[in-house]
């Protein structure tokens, strides 16, 4: 569903007996990844990823996981989860159950799409470290070095909380990551991991650049 009313999330609230509190954390914006447990479902609030003219730019994708659906509130155009359909599609036979292996494909397209931004961050930065190291930088490439840092540091902001949300539906949560799937969310969470270890690395060489 994508940026809903507060009208049609209260429909969908009643037909599946959603805690008030997770149908206003999915109306709401500008929130950490995070996941929260009631009664009868999950809340789970991510960070979606995107680069455009070399600025990041950050949407936000909603879950709700109950014992046999799986709800999805985007704010923001951007990711589809179109893959995550698709693969759902070609398990139906192999994992079950269902609502599980959704969850995980949701939540590794969600990850893998981490990977295509920091690198193109990371050529941009390598970019201008050449530049810069051959002699230094005008005015219009330290801004945009200045930018990178930016970018990088609201990334990292974005990327790092989704290793606890990952990690606390392994340790947790083993109604939902079931043992025949449980490698398929630390693989996800080893992911997320990498991810910030590379931005951290990232952020000290701008930090270095910067101060050149």
């Amino acid at each position: 569903i994508l940026s809903p009313t507060s009208m049609l999330l209260a429909e969908l609230g009643e037909e599946l007996d959603l805690h008030e509190l997770s149908l206003e954390d999915a109306l709401t914006t500008h929130q950490r990844s995070k996941l929260d447990e009631y009664a009868d479902h999950l809340f789970i609030s991510t960070k979606v990823i995107d680069i455009h003219k070399g600025i990041v730019v950050l949407g936000e994708l909603h879950l709700f996981s109950g014992s046999n659906f799986i709800v999805v509130i985007r704010h923001r155009p951007g990711l589809d989860l179109a893959r995550s359909r698709e693969r759902l599609a070609r398990a139906k036979q192999s994992f079950r159950p269902l609502r599980s292996a959704a969850l995980y494909f949701i939540l590794d397209e969600i990850v893998d799409h981490y990977l295509p931004v920091i690198t193109t961050l990371q050529k941009d930065f390598r970019n201008l470290e050449g530049l810069l190291l051959d002699g230094g930088l005008e005015q219009e490439g330290l801004e945009k070095l200045y930018a990178i840092k930016r970018g990088l540091t609201s990334l990292r902001d974005a990327v790092d909380p989704m290793h606890d949300v990952v990690h606390d539906l392994i340790r947790l949560h083993p109604e939902v990551v079931c043992k025949e799937l449980r490698l398929y969310f630390r693989d996800v969470e080893d992911h997320v991991l990498r991810a910030v270890n590379t931005l951290d690395l990232l952020r000290a060489s701008a930090s270095d650049a910067m101060q050149f």
